[in-house]
């Protein structure tokens, strides 16, 4: 099987993570997906433009995997989005357009708290335009998100039903 899609997880604190860590490892099973750790491969916060251009370049699909810290991606996918999507978009060459890019993130708090009566007044799909937007500039091909809400309280059979939803997901190879 062709590799096809590039995962790109951007985590400060993934040795402690639980749902994170779990869809990672389901992912990495996976012989058509590339597993990067954002936060380990930048050197003095820079990425290599070469390194990312080819990977980009190699694959049909893309995956942003993160926990949601105070309504937005951590700060290595913020630092790699200025670092190597500005090129892109903005050079001669725009590669990204009609790739598949999907958002797979978690959330600390319960789902109920993501809606137009709950404490964040926002669904996590709203959360996520920031996202879509950047997608929409790439002219990428926005994916349905995968959201994983309460993770802070999350079960291991919980983990276990979310991580085979996710599986499945990869499986369909329609990132």
């Amino acid at each position: 099987m062709n590799i096809n899609t590039l995962l790109l997880i951007s985590h400060p604190d993934f040795s402690k993570s639980k749902i994170n860590k779990a869809l990672a490892e389901i992912a990495s099973q996976k012989p058509n997906i590339i597993v990067r750790h954002l936060d380990e491969i930048q050197k003095d916060n820079r990425y290599s433009l070469e390194e990312e251009f080819a990977l980009l370049k190699s694959v049909s699909s893309i995956i942003w995997q993160f926990p949601i810290y105070w309504y937005n991606a951590p700060a290595s996918l913020r630092n790699w989005q200025d670092q190597i999507l500005s090129p892109i978009v903005y050079g001669p060459e725009n590669f990204l357009i009609g790739k598949k890019l999907r958002v797979v993130c978690s959330t600390g708090a319960a789902e109920n708290t993501f809606s137009a009566t709950g404490l964040n007044r926002f669904t996590a799909q709203q959360m996520l335009c920031p996202m879509q937007m950047t997608t929409n500039a790439c002219r990428m091909e926005w994916q349905e998100p995968f959201i994983t809400y309460g993770a802070g309280t999350i079960t291991e059979d919980q983990i276990q039903e979310v991580a085979k939803k996710y599986s499945a997901l990869l499986d369909q190879n329609t990132i």
